[in-house]
């Protein structure tokens, strides 16, 4: 396979592909803007270096969550369909 099919087969978005090989999300802040009845919900998952994660809800909410818990929080968040989390 040449490098351009390499790179190919890894897509324009590096950081996913990274994502998939490691099991779950890189460390930092991921935003995600969620739509509920009447509105919508910020929420934050900052993710650590050791994969644990602070699950930040309008800013007025956290929860501490172990690298499986942000692992799950991060698929959901992504709404990645539940077999395909599974897989």
């Amino acid at each position: 396979m040449t490098d351009h099919g390499v790179l190919g087969a890894l897509g324009d978005d590096v950081g996913t592909f990274v994502e998939r090989l490691r099991g779950g999300p890189r460390p930092g802040l991921h935003p995600f803007l969620l739509p509920v009845e009447g509105g919508s919900r910020r929420v934050h998952l900052r993710v650590h270096g050791d994969g644990a994660a602070t699950l930040l809800v309008d800013a007025s909410s956290a929860v501490h969550l172990d690298a499986t818990a942000a692992n799950l929080a991060w698929l959901a968040l992504r709404r990645v369909p539940p077999r395909r989390a599974l897989a």
